[in-house]
């Protein structure tokens, strides 16, 4: 799966940070704020993710990729 290898490569990234994933590509008429896309994101991949996971999500202004920061590291999961 596409998106699996992309979140890999992420992961590996230098840029990478602890709890944190940057999305990129999620079309903005797809949800109503980032919290939701990433919680979208998660469901189709088949993950349990809570609202009460998410310590903090935005859009990134230079790329419009959203970036997300979770409360836990969600080691298992993906």
């Amino acid at each position: 799966m596409a998106l699996r290898k992309e979140i890999e490569e992420i992961k590996d990234s230098a840029y990478m940070r602890k709890n944190s994933l940057e999305k990129q590509g999620i079309p903005q008429d797809a949800h109503t704020d980032t919290e939701t896309a990433v919680i979208k994101v998660a469901v189709a991949l088949k993950i349990t993710l809570e609202p009460e996971d998410i310590e903090i999500s935005h859009k990134l202004k230079w790329n419009k990729a959203i970036i997300v920061k979770f409360c836990k590291t969600l080691q298992g999961t993906l």
